[in-house]
């Protein structure tokens, strides 16, 4: 599976206040105005983040106690590194695409995968590592960015990733995969971008 370049999208809006009949303003109402002032450039000034790192189960792979363990892993690394590890998993493929996928030979439902998992990166504006899992169809499906790759999560670290995941979802073992996956991710970043707060991002 190789790595695509994931495309983010980003705007920016300006705020401008509306415009007001000129009057006398009592000194409560300057105060009043200089404190959300402040308020708006703060708000403008902190980070917007493009995703909730988490786990989406839609195939029902994992008990609820290991995704809310794993989703605290992954916000530490959010917080950490500003770094994203999404998971989603799904029953299926979409429906309009089941009878599609089902007559596909493994070439073309490789590339299909490999497509949707892109596309639900971009969608979800993933900045870091993005995991597919389908039941039906049984897929895995990993991607990183191009800029992660470089330096936070290298194409090795890819490799194991999966590995951990295939050993345990083979044997059904899907909690103990997604916590390993986890942690495996956490300590990797860790040792490739210090244990301190990242300076760059995906």
């Amino acid at each position: 599976m190789s790595a695509h370049n994931w495309i983010s999208h980003r705007t920016s809006m300006s705020t401008r206040a509306p415009s007001a009949p000129l009057r006398r303003r009592s000194p409560l109402h300057s105060v009043r105005w200089a404190c959300f002032s402040l308020c708006l450039v703060a708000a403008s000034a902190a980070p917007a983040w493009a995703v909730v790192p988490e786990v989406q189960d839609g195939g029902g792979f994992f008990k609820p106690e290991t995704i809310a363990k794993v989703n605290d892993i992954l916000a530490t690394i959010g917080e950490k590194h500003h770094k994203d590890l999404l998971i989603e998993t799904y029953e299926t493929v979409p429906a309009d695409k089941v009878e599609a996928v089902k007559a596909m030979d493994k070439e073309a439902r490789s590339k299909f995968f490999q497509e949707w998992a892109n596309s639900r990166a971009r969608r979800r504006r993933v900045e870091g590592i993005y995991v597919l899992v389908s039941k039906t169809p049984p897929h895995l499906q990993i991607e990183v960015g191009k800029q992660t790759e470089k330096k936070a999560f290298t194409v090795e670290d890819r490799s194991k990733l999966r590995e951990i995941l295939i050993s345990a979802f083979g044997k059904k073992e899907y909690d103990r995969g997604l916590l390993e996956a986890a942690q495996f991710v956490a300590k990797a970043f860790d040792d490739n971008l210090g244990s301190s707060k990242a300076e760059s991002k995906k």
